[in-house]
């Protein structure tokens, strides 16, 4: 418990550094949740990969980029790349523990408030998502992307730890990262004949509980380790 409030502490110097993030933060989650409210109906329908694309991205990836740019993963030195604030971080008299704690918390703020709210707009305001799924239904569904948040997108705050790379990997990496995953999805319309997001739906509403107890263990196990990957990778890099 004393490390976590030890993180808290620290994590509360970015989030002051970084009014200016939470406010376009907020913006960009209201606009794309007018939009899901628009579009979750046409893709209930008709079923797009690029619908799967975008809410995925929401969930793993975008809490991220809307940090501060000062505090995301850039080039330091050669093939060095990592957060300056995280490097900051190691090299004051703070456990790792508690450096790791911390930037899983700046993460949490960037993410779960505004996926929640954006997952309950969806049903109060959406009258087809309210006939299509009943109240304990939807508490699964957002149970099972607020965990799936966790156990990818809490990844993004990892990669705040770096690693050794040149540009050219990078953007191999990238491409790959970006064509592989269109590709699995594309995959998963061709084998199933539906969406990946609308398989959670249907998850929801047939086995709510079920599925939001698995999501939540998987959450649980992701959290751990993930922060036991970053305190390796912290090791492993020299920083100096």
């Amino acid at each position: 418990m004393r490390d976590w409030k030890q993180a808290y502490w620290l994590a509360k110097f970015e989030w002051k550094s970084s009014i200016k993030a939470f406010i376009w933060t907020f913006l960009f989650f209201t606009v794309i949740a007018l939009f899901f409210l628009e579009s979750f109906s046409a893709y209930l329908d008709n079923d797009y990969v690029g619908f799967d694309v975008l809410f995925i991205i929401l969930f793993a990836l975008a809490p991220s980029w809307l940090r501060s740019k000062e505090f995301q993963i850039q080039k330091i030195s050669g093939e060095l790349w990592a957060s300056p604030s995280l490097i900051m971080l190691t090299q004051l008299p703070l456990s790792k523990n508690v450096v790791t704690k911390s930037r899983f918390i700046v993460y949490f703020a960037y993410a779960f408030p505004y996926q929640l709210l954006m997952l309950i707009a969806l049903y109060v305001v959406n009258p087809e998502f309210q006939v299509m799924m009943s109240p304990v239904s939807h508490i699964a569904f957002a149970i099972i992307w607020l965990a799936f948040g966790v156990y990818v997108g809490f990844i993004m705050p990892v990669s705040d730890s770096g690693d050794r790379a040149n540009t050219k990997i990078v953007t191999f990496y990238s491409i790959v990262l970006i064509i592989g995953g269109i590709g699995i999805l594309t995959f998963f319309h061709f084998i199933f004949g539906y969406g990946f997001v609308y398989w959670t739906v249907m998850l929801s509403q047939n086995w709510p509980l079920l599925s939001s107890v698995i999501s939540i263990v998987l959450a649980f196990l992701g959290f751990n380790y993930w922060q036991r990957y970053m305190k390796r990778n912290i090791d492993k890099l020299d920083y100096l």
